[in-house]
């Protein structure tokens, strides 16, 4: 059983129970929610993961893998109609929506699947922001339109999390000491996540370090980190020696395989 933390309400704690949490069907993302126990408790509303990796890594193809699962969650599990609503706002223009077609269409059984698949992408909202302004206005227009329909459980996707910090930045250490644009993205979003508790999964990128792969130098701001429950580290591994031989004579063939396997760490855990 849950139990009331200290500067959660009532409705704090229901928008935590377990039975609103889904598993994404990619083990090394759902063994991040393991428990004490070693049992996978799933990821819940208010939840922020992020995906972080070098620009080589599937970070956006495991988005639309997380995406299809919370989807068809309860494809099938009841008479009532599933009602999973998805918000992807796609900064980078990399979701693939037949890729995630696909992926829908795969979980989906029955004589009716192509009716059904409409109905899932039908609850899947694009959104195309060109800079932090129109991401700030976008997230306010949602938050009314989320005002005026009936709850359901929800999600939102960034990818990627940091594609306009670094212009922010330069942009206001050029007019004043104001806060960047983004980082007034995070705080409303904080309100946000509050206010329509949805589970967020987000990609950022990171730069590729020849001491350690698994460094993870930080370069968003606290009005973001701190929202983060669960931080997924990517990489793609080093081929090893006695393929690279091979690797010259069939480049293309090796970089494919590459992008093919990965590995997964989880170096932030637990709740926020």
């Amino acid at each position: 059983m849950n139990r009331l933390k200290l500067d959660e309400t009532a409705l704090d704690l229901f928008a935590r129970r377990p039975t609103r949490s889904f598993s994404t069907g990619l083990a090394f993302l759902d063994a991040a929610t393991a428990n004490r126990d070693g049992v996978e408790a799933g990821y819940r509303p208010r939840q922020v993961v992020e995906l972080c990796g070098a620009s080589d890594t599937p970070k956006t193809q495991v988005l639309e893998h997380v995406v299809a699962s919370f989807l068809t969650k309860s494809c099938g599990a009841s008479a009532q109609p599933p009602k999973e609503r998805v918000i992807i706002f796609d900064h980078e223009c990399e979701v693939s929506t037949a890729r995630l077609a696909a992926l829908v269409a795969d979980r989906l059984a029955g004589s009716k699947r192509e009716d059904a698949l409409q109905e899932v992408l039908g609850r899947v909202q694009m959104c195309y922001c060109r800079d932090s302004f129109q991401w700030l206005a976008t997230l306010n227009h949602v938050h009314f339109q989320l005002l005026e329909t009936p709850p359901a459980p929800l999600m939102m996707v960034f990818n990627c999390v940091g594609s306009f910090h670094v212009i922010d930045n330069m942009t206001a250490k050029s007019v004043g000491d104001g806060l960047a644009l983004s980082e007034q993205v995070f705080i409303f979003l904080k309100q946000f996540i509050r206010h329509h508790s949805p589970v967020v999964f987000a990609t950022k990128e990171t730069a590729k370090t020849a001491r350690n792969s698994w460094d993870h130098p930080e370069y968003l701001p606290s009005s973001w980190t701190s929202q983060v429950s669960k931080r997924i580290l990517l990489r793609i591994p080093p081929p090893p020696r006695q393929s690279l031989d091979g690797c010259k004579k069939d480049e293309q063939s090796c970089v494919d395989d590459r992008c093919t396997h990965f590995e997964a760490k989880c170096i932030v855990g637990g709740e926020r």
